[in-house]
């Protein structure tokens, strides 16, 4: 007798017990797991963290790569001597592997697989990221600027965060205009509301 192919109906004469034993024993599909992360802006102590953990809970060797490079471990972002990277990707070389991407459109973390372990190593990589995601008033200045550095989703410094100064330091100009030019709109707009409601 031929073995039944998958979602095949099972002859009665096995009874429950025999149906039963068959679809004990089949195997299930991995889910795979695709997550967007919020726009995020990470530091050096940021990427080494994520690395260890992703070392520690898979227990093997890990891709990181930047543009055109591959990196054997953290510190050799530095050589690339840049203060800011468009993109970094890290994955494990292993059966199911984990993938984090950033880049200036878009972030994610992706496994091909959602087993326990797997899912325990992510929801460790996501409580870092909770603490590297942009700030409210980032997202409002997202809207309307053109600078690079506030537009692009994921930014990533190779610096330690003790050595940056706040973005609001180094852009505090950029900001009152971004700021004043809002206030004028929406004060504009209040005002030949009142106008035309007046001239009615």
């Amino acid at each position: 007798m031929r073995p039944h192919a998958s979602g095949a109906r099972l002859p009665l004469s096995l009874g429950f017990q025999g149906r039963l034993l068959h679809f004990v024993g089949l195997k299930k599909r991995p889910v795979p797991i695709f997550r967007p992360v919020p726009p995020v802006k990470l530091y050096l102590d940021d990427i080494e963290r994520i690395v260890e953990i992703l070392r520690e809970g898979t227990r093997a060797t890990l891709e990181i790569a930047t543009g055109e490079y591959e990196l054997d471990n953290v510190s050799e972002l530095l050589d690339l001597d840049k203060e800011r990277i468009p993109d970094l990707h890290i994955h494990s070389r292993t059966a199911t592997p984990i993938s984090l991407d950033f880049s200036y459109e878009s972030a994610v973390i992706q496994s091909s697989s959602s087993t326990a372990e797997i899912r325990g190593v992510i929801a460790m990589v996501e409580d870092v990221l909770a603490g590297c995601r942009r700030s409210i008033l980032w997202r409002f200045l997202h809207q309307s600027s053109q600078n690079a550095e506030i537009r692009g989703y994921s930014t990533i410094i190779l610096k330690r965060r003790a050595e940056d100064p706040s973005f609001l330091k180094r852009k505090k100009d950029d900001v009152i205009l971004l700021l004043a030019g809002a206030a004028l709109g929406v004060g504009g707009t209040i005002v030949v509301d009142l106008l035309i409601r007046h001239s009615g």
